[in-house]
């Protein structure tokens, strides 16, 4: 029997968004309390029988949170309220469709992914697997890897 070993690594951070092409209530500029959770798994263990070190992949995913997410905007580029945020020096993270909470579990999976993972000690040994997101305590988008 092949074995696999995973680990999940949660952070969380307040940051407002608006689906600015949808109608409805979600077209105003409003926050949230967002969580979000990866899980990692990888084939074996390294030298320390650890998966990967949750320091190191702790410091390195909630600090590239903490600098593009937390305390700021999410806006479609094409939002009308971007330029005005680049204008007064605020602080805003482009995506190029709206920012529903899919859309920010698919870009937090492509950025760990890409500039976090690999880098990490035992990294290049792992996948992320999964992205959960939550923007509520009762609304939640997943990401799945393709297999």
């Amino acid at each position: 029997m092949n074995a696999a070993h995973g680990i999940c690594v949660s952070h969380n951070f307040e940051t407002a968004h608006r689906l600015f092409t949808v109608p409805g209530k979600c077209q105003n500029l409003h926050g949230h309390s967002w969580q979000v959770e990866l899980t990692i798994v990888g084939a074996g263990l390294d030298g320390r029988e650890m998966l990967i070190e949750y320091g190191e992949l702790k410091r390195s995913f909630r600090g590239w949170i903490d600098d593009n997410l937390d305390h700021g905007a999410m806006l479609h580029v094409g939002d009308p309220l971007l330029p005005v945020f680049k204008e007064l020096g605020m602080k805003y993270y482009p995506f190029d469709s709206n920012p529903t909470v899919e859309a920010v579990a698919a870009e937090i999976a492509e950025v760990v992914g890409e500039q976090i993972l690999p880098f990490c000690e035992n990294g290049e040994n792992c996948r992320l697997v999964a992205v959960k997101v939550k923007e509520t305590s009762t609304n939640a988008a997943c990401w799945f890897a393709d297999e």
